[in-house]
């Protein structure tokens, strides 16, 4: 498990910003992953996020910062703050769990979502993001462990990247969360808190008690 998510890791890491190219990648990406490598992964950056974010003083969590171009995040996301960045994965989470059920119960998904307006944070949340991220993620994990069971035959279209099924959903979040906790990772080196990111591992170590993820099924 270590090795494959060290792989994927430095696959993500290395995307082009070249949308194709990023297709192709999460393509064989979701094609390597297993179910539960697939949890695995999303626990994983789920937890370095939050320790990101719970080692900053709240004036620093609201404070929006200006980072360099990163693969996966939009120009409009570019000046957002840490909880901003929060705010846009449970929104985000909630809406990949809608289609993951629908699929799961093959069951087209007709829900009309605007991935540039409706994912969208508001312009000043506040530290109580660090909680609602937490009860999202593990409400993730647990919903995604009971619909995600078999790969689902009806497919729902992603807007970069094609035709998904239940497990390329799946697949998705951590994909996408990965990039996100790239961007926090940025926002936090231009922050005052010296405390917020640890340049050595990458993430400030994990709070005992700061989160608690159900594995599968749990």
């Amino acid at each position: 498990m270590g090795t494959i998510r060290r792989y994927i890791s430095s696959g993500i890491n290395k995307l082009s910003s070249n949308r194709p190219f990023t297709a192709a990648v999460f393509s064989l990406f979701s094609a390597l992953v297993s179910r539960d490598a697939a949890a695995s992964f999303y626990r994983t950056e789920a937890e370095k996020i939050l320790s990101l974010a719970s080692g900053v003083d709240p004036a620093d969590g609201r404070r929006q910062a200006r980072i360099p171009r990163l693969p996966g995040i939009d120009e409009n996301m570019r000046s957002w703050s840490i909880y901003m960045t929060l705010q846009h994965l449970v929104i985000t989470n909630e809406m990949t769990i809608r289609v993951i059920r629908c699929l799961a119960c093959e069951t087209p998904f007709t829900e009309e979502i605007d991935f540039k307006e409706d994912v969208m944070p508001s312009e000043n949340p506040g530290p109580e993001q660090i909680a609602a991220f937490r009860v999202s993620a593990a409400s993730f994990e647990k919903k995604a462990a009971r619909f995600g069971k078999k790969r689902s035959k009806t497919l729902s279209i992603h807007p970069v990247f094609g035709m998904f099924d239940t497990h390329k959903w799946r697949c998705m979040a951590g994909f996408h969360i990965h990039i996100h906790r790239n961007q926090v990772e940025q926002i936090c080196k231009r922050l005052s808190t010296p405390t917020a990111f640890n340049k050595k591992r990458g993430y400030t170590e994990f709070p005992a008690g700061v989160m608690k993820i159900p594995r599968n099924g749990g």
